[in-house]
């Protein structure tokens, strides 16, 4: 015997199915596209043709009536729309719980429903979208309840005096999802060719053989003088059209708007397609993968023979005894003048004393001034700005010595500036290098598509926005380590005495930039936490 609990949960299990979304499409909003100004955003007007329906006389229905359930007649569908459906009655289609009840027919059976035309519609007070008409969307399949309450607020919205809209009806037949395996095949792509071709005889067919969903139909069951003020037009998803009571014909508008994208899309301005769209983005990101691989080890060839070069000329350059020498300070040993702290580290006034501020300022090949400037970027990159200030009180440095130190230390923030700024210049170099690598690898990679010329100024637009992107982050991190640089300066100036900052200010050469920020002094009268109130 089964618990209650676990059949409660089985009949959950059961109606997931039937609580999952259907599989959402970007929608058109056919009155906004036909009368916008704007052209971005509307794109996809280009892809809704005309749709002509066929003649009425070749439809037959049975007319069924449903209090008492029985056939009334069969009859031609032109002789429905002329005698039976008049504004305020519509054609529903039998309900289901009739339906099954009933053996089957090729014929489809309907009813004449009569819309509540007494019964005023209160709308609720909300915010409109902009869109300039009120929409209703039905599938082929719709229900006759649903059909019927829809059509009685679509009356009252057209019949009403005050606040009328247009309305907008949209009859959906989706395309189903391509049930394909992992990764792209040219069975995979038959099969959508196939589906495609498929899809489009039985859109004709349902959208036809939805008799109440025909445009005559539902304009018959409108008020008087509602007409229909864009045409019906459709996509491979679906069919729509606006209809006004007394409103003015709009098609010219709707055509106008359509021949501009069109003539965008054969000049490659315009945007194309989803479909195409998912197709070059996926290109070019193959493309980006092997060119960025290329990009990477001609990197490394060049920084190797960089490095081989510069070996070969530093050991060119510095004579015997100042090679001795530097190696003497890189090792910790073996340098005359040389002290050591407690923890065994060379001490930074064994590496001073050997520095004045003129090689500082020439930034000269000095060992020492070397030694001492990695010494001072270990520090401060380690322990940070305090850190490297605290040493420095450790050992007790005179005030020539600390000056000295404090001066590398601003000339490497100087120089860490420097090149945060030729950065911020030239920081896109980088992805404009492997954008112009890419466009010479896409020009031909379209040549056989009808659609060349569009394919490749998408190509053209993506990697700009990817360029604008790139810029966009590079400045936003040069301007956080530009603030960091910034901190670190005002904290080095801020251990030093009047006459030494004057010092410093003259070796630095003025940064207009970096100059050290006086804090705000508040009102007489006033403070900051109370605006207003007096300090007496």
């Amino acid at each position: 015997m089964v618990a209650w609990d676990s059949v409660k949960y089985f009949r959950i299990a059961l109606r997931l199915q039937q609580l999952q979304k259907p599989h959402q499409f970007r929608l058109i909003h056919l009155h906004h596209a036909s009368t916008t100004k704007h052209v971005t955003g509307n794109h996809r007007i280009k892809e809704y043709k005309d749709i002509f329906y066929p003649n009425t006389s070749d439809y037959e229905l049975e007319l069924w009536d449903t209090k008492p359930l029985r056939k009334n007649m069969t009859i031609s569908f032109s002789d429905i729309l002329e005698s039976h459906v008049k504004p305020g009655f519509a054609l529903l289609p039998l309900e289901s719980k009739h339906e099954e009840t009933l053996p089957e027919s090729e014929i489809p059976r309907y009813c004449i429903g009569e819309l509540n035309t007494k019964k005023v519609y209160e709308t609720k007070i909300s915010k409109g979208k902009g869109r300039g008409s009120r929409e209703f969307h039905f599938k082929v399949d719709v229900d006759s309840g649903h059909f019927a309450h829809s059509l009685f607020k679509s009356y009252h919205i057209l019949s009403r005096k005050t606040a009328r809209s247009p309305i907008e009806i949209h009859i959906h037949y989706p395309i189903k999802r391509l049930k394909v395996s992992p990764g792209p095949s040219l069975e995979n792509v038959q099969r959508r060719k196939d589906q495609i071709a498929k899809h489009e005889q039985e859109f004709k067919e349902k959208i036809y053989g939805a008799l109440h969903l025909w445009p005559e139909t539902i304009l018959r069951a409108m008020p008087e003088g509602t007409a229909i003020t864009i045409a019906p037009v459709a996509n491979k998803d679906e069919v729509c059209w606006v209809m006004d009571l007394g409103g003015k014909d709009k098609n010219q508008l709707f055509e106008k708007n359509r021949k501009l994208h069109q003539d965008m899309y054969e000049d490659g301005t315009g945007m194309p397609d989803k479909e195409t769209r998912k197709r070059v983005k996926q290109d070019l990101r193959d493309v980006r993968l092997v060119v960025r691989s290329d990009l990477e080890a001609k990197r490394k060839r060049e920084a190797k023979e960089l490095k081989k070069q510069s070996e070969d000329s530093s050991t060119e350059d510095l004579e015997e005894e100042d090679e001795k020498l530097a190696k003497s300070v890189k090792n910790n040993s073996g340098f005359q003048g040389v002290r050591r702290s407690i923890s065994g580290e060379t001490s930074f006034e064994s590496l001073t004393s050997r520095v004045d501020f003129n090689d500082i300022l020439k930034s000269t090949d000095n060992p020492a001034l070397i030694a001492l400037k990695k010494m001072v970027k270990i520090k401060m990159s380690l322990k940070g700005t305090m850190g490297l200030l605290h040493d420095c009180d450790f050992e007790g440095l005179g005030s020539i010595d600390c000056q000295k130190v404090y001066a590398v230390a601003l000339l490497l923030v100087r120089q860490r500036v420097k090149e945060l700024e030729d950065e911020q210049l030239n920081g896109t170099l980088k992805v404009q290098e492997e954008n112009k690598m890419i466009l010479e690898r896409t020009k031909d990679l379209y040549h056989d598509h009808p659609d060349v010329k569009q394919l490749n100024e998408e190509i053209k637009r993506r990697l700009d926005t990817d360029l604008a992107r790139a810029k966009r982050k590079n400045d936003d991190k040069i301007r956080i380590e530009l603030r960091k640089m910034n901190r670190r300066r005002l904290k080095l100036m801020e251990n030093l005495g009047p006459n030494e900052k004057r010092e410093l200010l003259k070796f630095e050469g003025g940064w207009s930039q970096f100059m050290y920020q006086s804090k705000k002094k508040p009102k007489p009268g006033y403070t900051w936490l109370s605006r207003g109130s007096s300090t007496e």
